[in-house]
């Protein structure tokens, strides 16, 4: 085999490599650890790689490992490609780097959207469960109580908020208060109704005040919120859909409009003799 040859086989296999760790993981519906960091790993990089849904102890070494063997395979590739293309140093350099930049935000961007759409399931399913906690609460429950019943009960139709709240459970079995216990797990998850909840149990607290009817202000509140940004996006898509319909029906239209005239115009102008 020539060196080219070895050097393509080795950079196939870093990136299948790269490609069947990250896919081949898969989330952890448990409950995220309480500790708020990993040895040796970058805590931006534990961050997405907890609010993905994964567990950083158990994950995040796998998810670097795979990020470092994407970005070696990028950089082998674009050096690869920069050698066909033109023998000359910087080039070789630039698509080197070019590459190696590539290949790592490849994984980078597969755990961004992760998050992303796990996020964007937690705010759509808080309001539901807001509503559950409500009616656990009107039934005379606590609010340890009607948590965990909430808990058990969206477990198997909303299992990423499940795994939350049974983080929150585990905040508060060590002794932490409910705003912190939701405010650690809003900074987690990436679901900042957590933390606003657990502001509005903790002046609920303070003030006295009923708080089945505070939750219940809080879900109806979140839904407004959910209505305006439906109501924003259809008003964005109205206006996208315009430069679209202005490019295929224009040429159509003055089509139309001008076509038989320019038709009539050449048989007028064919009929003319040089007389």
């Amino acid at each position: 085999m020539t060196s080219e040859a070895i050097i393509t086989a080795t950079i196939v296999f870093a990136g299948l490599s790269a490609a069947a760790i990250v896919l081949g993981r898969k989330p952890v519906l448990a409950g995220a650890p309480s500790k708020d960091g990993v040895a040796g790993l970058p805590p931006s990089f534990v961050r997405l790689v907890r609010r993905a849904g994964y567990r950083p102890d158990r994950e995040g070494w796998a998810f670097m490992l795979a990020t470092v063997l994407a970005g070696f395979a990028g950089g082998g590739g674009g050096l690869l490609i920069a050698a066909g293309l033109e023998q000359e140093p910087d080039l070789m350099v630039l698509g080197l780097l070019l590459g190696f930049v590539t290949g790592v935000l490849l994984p980078l961007s597969w755990l961004r959207s992760r998050a992303g759409d796990r996020i964007q399931t937690l705010n759509i399913d808080f309001a539901m469960m807001l509503d559950l906690l409500q009616l656990s609460l009107m039934g005379g429950q606590s609010l340890a109580s009607g948590w965990a019943k909430v808990t058990d009960a969206v477990r198997d139709g909303m299992p990423q908020l499940a795994a939350e709240m049974r983080a929150v459970n585990i905040e508060i079995s060590v002794g932490r208060g409910w705003s912190e216990a939701l405010e650690a797990t809003a900074k987690r998850s990436g679901c900042q109704d957590f933390a606003f909840l657990g502001r509005l149990l903790e002046q609920s607290e303070r003030f006295g005040s009923d708080l089945s009817q505070a939750v219940g202000a809080h879900a109806d509140s979140i839904r407004h919120e959910e209505f305006q940004a439906i109501e924003e996006k259809a008003h964005r898509e109205s206006v996208r859909m315009l430069f679209p319909m202005i490019l295929l029906l224009l040429p159509a239209t003055l089509l139309l409009m001008l076509g038989p005239m320019t038709l009539m115009l050449l048989e007028a102008l064919s009929g003319v003799s040089a007389d």
